[in-house]
């Protein structure tokens, strides 16, 4: 399930993982041209709690 709704500075959307459960999302789009149809969409977590159930980006062994 996935839901969109406008909230704070950009999009956020809600989605349903199996495992996971509610992840609150925002989402940017960047278009890949004027006339294109292709677009990246990067997410990142909306709140503290979503970014706890997410793996780490951080490659493992790796001391920063």
């Amino acid at each position: 399930m996935v839901e969109v709704s406008a909230v704070g500075a950009g999009p956020t959307g809600r989605f349903r993982h199996p495992g996971a459960g509610d992840l609150h999302l925002d989402y940017t789009h960047l278009w890949l041209g004027q006339r294109s149809e292709l677009r990246l969409t990067t997410y990142t977590p909306a709140d503290d709690e979503t970014a706890a159930k997410l793996p780490s980006a951080q490659p493992a062994g790796l001391d920063c």
